[in-house]
């Protein structure tokens, strides 16, 4: 049986994880053409909607915070119909 201490540092784990690989994916992808940065962003727009859902569900203030102000900045980069 896992305990409340193994489930926060799995998910302590999981973000720190996600935001150094979103972080070198955007750092490896800078100078690439704007389709394949905007269908980087509509990635990174999910992942960071699905983190929020997750904090929020499990009540942690500080990273939905966080993480609803990514999710708010790469929405107005990842709009589907400025993909093209």
């Amino acid at each position: 049986m896992r305990s409340m201490d193994n489930f926060l540092r799995g998910f302590s784990i999981s973000f720190m994880l996600a935001a150094l690989v979103t972080g070198a994916v955007g750092l490896v992808l800078g100078r690439e053409h704007a389709g394949l940065l905007k269908r980087v962003a509509l990635v990174k727009y999910h992942l960071a909607s699905t983190m929020t859902a997750i904090s929020s569900h499990y009540l942690f203030a500080m990273p939905t915070s966080f993480l609803g102000n990514v999710a708010d900045s790469y929405a107005g980069w990842a709009e589907p119909s400025a993909i093209g």
